[in-house]
């Protein structure tokens, strides 16, 4: 049996030196199931409120709230909140600073209506509810700060703030049942804040902008009827395939850039691209892309390496989509121009080398769809409706 310690003990040694960093012991614990704030040293197994020494654990059973809406931050070395029975749920409007990472388990709730995290990296794995009535006072801050929501995040109201390269990294389900006319992610700091999605957003009510840079690798992207997800500042990256079924809005209206193999294939009301370049990569459509809004020369691929390919459903409502700097336009689906004003138009502005290279459909069903840039054609099929025109105008 000798023979076998020293084995074991390096077996020991081995599992703990692999032992995830997150995992800290606690060295104090809250001890009250009926809730109460979390600034009430009497609240604490060691009759003093956790500081930034401490590794702070919220884990006694129970359904309970632990307010947090005056006085001082949660400065902390770490925290973990949420047991492994009941609801727990932390209503925080002050601010949260770690050292190390922490969680929120699966049983656990944050109610954030104001404050900013700092220091490290929080991972939710239960419910953030952002509600409260802020401007630029909630958020993540600092560049070492990230923000991981692997559960729910419900989004009810105002803003949530990205500053001074925080991260925030999305792989659960984003609900936004807007209660005012608007809420916004937004950026203010020094460069380097994203938000990086590969879980789902679903904008219910109202109307969710995205203002900061993101990236979104498979993600899923909705809205409800009556509802908006707007792309509306920044540069947004698509990577992998997004889906999704809006029967409101989700709108691109803003520069964005594409990763290898990134496509999207959105059904129902489709991506609707009112605004903004593709400036890098090459992106491909498998399902509806709507080009629509009111615009001039601010819309299209711009690139000698960035190409649009539509092996879909390219539906152009409204204004122009331009080729700059010898970006292309792949066309192997179908291209339908029900124009609702006089005209639209696929236009060049670059250096040449611009190029629409169609093999699929064409179909102006409206007004008139001028093609004003060096086009190919092969087997291509090219129609109009009754009083529609389709017009090979430059090039």
């Amino acid at each position: 049996m000798q023979r076998f310690l020293p084995s074991l003990l390096t077996l020991l040694i081995v599992l703990l030196a692999a032992a995830p960093a997150w995992a800290q012991p606690c060295t104090t614990n809250w001890t009250n199931a009926a809730g109460g704030d979390w600034n009430d040293a009497a609240n604490w197994s060691g009759g003093a409120v956790p500081g930034p020494a401490d590794d702070a654990c919220v884990t006694l059973a129970g359904t309970y709230t632990v307010a947090h809406t005056s006085g001082a931050a949660i400065d902390v070395n770490s925290f973990t909140f949420g047991a492994a029975t009941g609801t727990q749920t932390l209503d925080t409007s002050q601010g949260i600073v770690i050292a190390s990472a922490s969680t929120v388990s699966a049983n656990g709730v944050v109610e954030w209506s104001a404050g900013f995290l700092s220091g490290a990296t929080l991972t939710a794995e239960g419910e953030v509810v952002l509600d409260g009535v802020n401007f630029n006072t909630r958020g993540v801050d600092g560049v070492a700060s990230v923000l991981r929501t692997e559960g729910t995040v419900t989004w009810e109201r105002e803003e949530f703030t990205l500053r001074n390269g925080a991260l925030w990294q999305h792989v659960g389900v984003l609900t936004a049942p807007v209660e005012t006319s608007s809420a916004q992610l937004r950026r203010d700091g020094t460069g380097g804040e994203l938000f990086d999605n590969s879980g789902t957003i679903r904008a219910e009510t109202n109307t969710l902008f995205l203002r900061t840079d993101s990236r979104h690798d498979d993600a899923t992207l909705t809205a409800d009827a009556g509802a908006t997800l707007s792309f509306d500042l920044g540069t947004h990256t698509f990577a992998g395939t997004t889906t999704g079924a809006p029967e409101g809005e989700v709108l691109v209206d803003a520069a964005i850039e594409a990763e290898a193999g990134a496509v999207w294939s959105l059904a129902d009301e489709g991506m609707q691209w009112q605004e903004g370049f593709l400036t890098a990569g090459t992106l491909t459509n498998e399902g509806l892309v709507v080009l629509n809004g009111v615009n001039f020369n601010s819309r299209g691929v711009s690139g000698a390496a960035t190409a649009f390919v539509n092996a879909g459903t390219v539906r152009w409502e409204q204004e122009e989509f331009t080729l700059s700097d010898a970006a292309t336009w792949t066309n192997t689906g179908v291209l339908t121009a029900p124009v609702e004003t006089s005209s639209a138009q696929l236009r060049r502005d670059g250096t040449g080398g611009e190029l629409f290279d169609n093999s699929g459909t064409i179909r102006a069903e409206t007004n008139t769809l001028f093609l004003r840039t060096d086009a190919r054609h092969d087997d291509a099929t090219l129609t109009a409706d009754a009083g529609a025109t389709l017009s090979f105008d430059l090039g």
